[in-house]
């Protein structure tokens, strides 16, 4: 039993090391908030969400991967320390939580320094699909632009493991200052290799 297993893990190696293109389905969870201007007062906390798709990954040589991505991704804010009131003072809202619901499109390029690791960098466009607040924040932007970098893990028989930080670069409510997502998330998937 042990030879065949081993032998099993020697063909998937030698697969994935020969392929030039896979796809892969991910899954993963994150960690998010929005930066805002200086001149707010209180920072939030960070919201948890998760994500989930499919990643395209062509292979150049050894050392470098071109990988696309098309993912769903929760990201927003938690905000404990906001009151909401009324014209007359009253508290209607204790707190702020904003999840926005993203199409994530990220294109990254994948750097391999030993076997197995990688390092990962490189835009990203995310799309609004949803916004949920209690609280009317303004009106989301069509496209929220950003970089992406990460750490990733593979092994031979095609599991892997990445974590990434996203920094955005836009505002993500129109016409208002700040507002860009910030978020730092873990997934795992598995790579199907393409002849």
């Amino acid at each position: 039993m042990k030879r065949f297993v081993l032998s099993l893990m020697m063909v998937a190696a030698v697969a994935v090391a020969n392929a030039q293109w896979s796809f892969a389905p991910k899954v993963g969870i994150n960690w998010s908030k929005v930066n805002f201007p200086e001149t707010y007062l209180d920072d939030p906390s960070n919201l948890t969400g998760f994500n989930m798709g499919v990643a395209a990954t062509y292979q150049i040589n050894k050392w470098l991967d071109v990988q696309g991505e098309l993912l769903y991704s929760m990201r927003g804010l938690d905000w404990d320390y906001l009151y909401v009131t009324d014209d007359g003072g009253n508290t209607v809202e204790k707190g702020l939580k904003i999840r926005q619901h993203y199409l994530d499109i990220p294109v990254l390029l994948k750097f391999f320094p030993c076997a197995g690791f990688n390092l990962q960098a490189g835009p990203q466009l995310g799309i609004p699909l949803k916004y949920d607040s209690k609280v009317p924040v303004g009106k989301a932007v069509p496209v929220d632009f950003g970089l992406v970098f990460g750490l990733g893990y593979e092994s031979a028989i095609g599991v892997f493991v990445d974590a990434r930080y996203t920094l955005g670069l836009t505002s993500t409510v129109k016409d208002t200052p700040g507002w860009q997502n910030r978020s730092i998330g873990i997934a795992v998937g598995y790579r199907f290799n393409v002849r």
